[in-house]
């Protein structure tokens, strides 16, 4: 019964995707897929004059995370083309922009390990969603963290880093 509940959420939330899209007249193609134990989507874009992209999207456990998790869906895209195609909407709160601001400029300088993209995805106040993957590589990996106060941030990026060494076997 929770299979079915969450696969019915998912294809509500993949609507809400395809609508916010096609308000832009950007075309898109979505599909069920799992990261982890997350259900998720596989979104394929299509922008007028660009290659097409696929992203994965973790489907929000909780309805009124949607326009959040839409928001870093969006920030993604336009962050993956190098440009923006699409408007952002809604906004993040001040602690999680200054801990991504924070945790891009640590892992940039001396932390991220090589082939390995990170994002950082809030899913609710102070708390967010680190997903972690190999470039080539279908084995994804997601981390919850809560967002501590800011002068704890550099042992949350500690954390993110050992968490990241553990999966993925690499050294930092």
């Amino acid at each position: 019964m929770n299979g079915n509940k969450s696969l019915k959420q998912g294809a509500e939330y993949a609507e809400k995707i395809k609508g916010y899209f096609s308000n832009y007249n950007i075309p898109i193609v979505v599909e069920s897929a799992r990261i982890g134990e997350f259900e998720a989507l596989l979104i394929s874009i299509i922008p007028q004059f660009r290659p097409m992209k696929r992203f994965r999207s973790i489907v929000p456990t909780k309805r009124e995370y949607w326009d959040i998790a839409l928001n870093n869906f969006v920030r993604k895209v336009n962050h993956i083309y190098g440009e923006k195609i699409i408007p952002e909407c809604g906004h993040e709160s001040d602690v999680i922009i200054g801990f991504k601001q924070y945790a891009e400029e640590i892992f940039e300088k001396n932390n991220k390990p090589l082939g390995i993209d990170i994002s950082i995805n809030e899913i609710s106040d102070n708390t967010i969603i680190v997903i972690a993957s190999r470039k080539n590589d279908s084995n994804v990996q997601g981390f919850i963290l809560k967002i501590p106060e800011i002068e704890n941030w550099y042992f949350s990026i500690d954390e993110v880093n050992q968490k990241i060494k553990e999966a993925y076997e690499v050294a930092l």
